[in-house]
């Protein structure tokens, strides 16, 4: 694994899990006003789908689009980039 041995590897690690513990944005997503593109994993264990679904709901305009496979669903399902893709060039022609 990269970093495996790198100095304060266990500590940064913890701290970035307590970042994330007091991090919540949630009621503050209706006001985003830029093109969002939610994807993911259907079958994602660790961001699954009905939280995907949940951010969804609180942004005005978004896209959502859940691909076949997991956490790694960019490798998985060969349509994710292709839709990626598609949605960043779709905003560039804007």
């Amino acid at each position: 694994m990269v970093g495996a041995d790198e100095p304060g590897r266990e500590v940064g690690a913890y701290r970035q899990i307590g970042a994330r513990r007091g991090h919540d944005t949630y009621d503050r997503l209706p006001t985003l006003r830029m093109p969002v593109f939610i994807c993911g994993g259907r079958y994602d264990g660790i961001a699954p789908a009905f939280n995907l679904e949940a951010i969804h709901r609180q942004i005005p305009q978004a896209r959502l689009e859940l691909f076949e496979g997991g956490h790694l669903f960019l490798v998985q399902d060969p349509k994710a980039f292709e839709s990626i893709i598609a949605f960043l060039r779709d905003e560039l022609d804007r």
